[in-house]
C-alpha cells in the first residue's frame, strides 16, 4: 500500500497497487491527484519513464464498468511533451486512445 498527496488537494490518496495491469514500470513513480469535482481522490496509477518515455497505469471505472487507464508521456523536450490517454475494459489487451495533447512551453 502507499500514500501520496493529491495534486489539487491536502487530503492523502491511500491505494492498494495489486489490481495494476501487468506492465514492466522502469522506475516506480506513484501519480496521484484530487478530482477538480469535489476534491475527492482519484484512484492512483502506477509507472515510470524510460528512455525519454513515461508510462503510468491504474484502474478507474466508466459507465459503471472497470476499466484500466494508461497514460504515455512521450517526445519530451526541454520546451514540449505529448500526452496520450487510453482505456482498456479487457484487461490491458486492448487500448483505446481517447485523448492525445501536445504541450508547448511559452
Amino acid at each position: 500500500m502507499s500514500t501520496g498527496q493529491g495534486t489539487d488537494s491536502t487530503r492523502p490518496c491511500t491505494v492498494e497497487p495489486s489490481g495494476a495491469p501487468a506492465h514492466p514500470a522502469p522506475a516506480p513513480f506513484e501519480r496521484c491527484e484530487s478530482s477538480p469535482r469535489g476534491g475527492e481522490p482519484m484512484p492512483a496509477m502506477f509507472g515510470g519513464f524510460s528512455g525519454g518515455r513515461g508510462e503510468f497505469f491504474g484502474q478507474d471505472s466508466l459507465n459503471g464498468r472497470a476499466i484500466y487507464v494508461r497514460f504515455v508521456f512521450s517526445n519530451i523536450t526541454p520546451t514540449s511533451f505529448r500526452f496520450e490517454q487510453a482505456f482498456s475494459a479487457d484487461g490491458g489487451k486492448t487500448w483505446e486512445i481517447n485523448w492525445r495533447a501536445e504541450f508547448t512551453r511559452s
